[in-house]
């Protein structure tokens, strides 16, 4: 990968939600026009799912959004299973 493709890549998320599937989340996003929506699901040891929705401005900012929803997510592994998360 060229240094230009890394800064892109970066920029609009591709890395974070890339490090998120390699840690077995499952992602879902779209482009609503004005706003970027998306989901990022997880399922746990005990076959319960973590999801973490987020909404945003940007692919960029809804990427980093999952993403630390989704390590909240896994820190709060005390979490009733089977609930929703929502990006802040």
């Amino acid at each position: 990968m060229t240094a230009t493709a890394e800064i892109s890549a970066e920029r609009d998320g591709s890395l974070l939600l890339g490090w998120l599937g390699l840690l077995g989340w499952s992602i879902e996003l779209e482009d609503g026009g004005d706003r970027w929506v998306g989901t990022a699901r997880h399922l746990v040891e005990s076959g319960d799912d973590i999801t973490v929705s987020a909404a945003a401005e940007s692919r960029s900012a809804l990427a980093w959004q999952l993403f630390r929803g989704a390590l909240c997510g896994l820190e709060a592994g005390d979490r009733t299973p089977g609930s929703s998360l929502r990006a802040a």
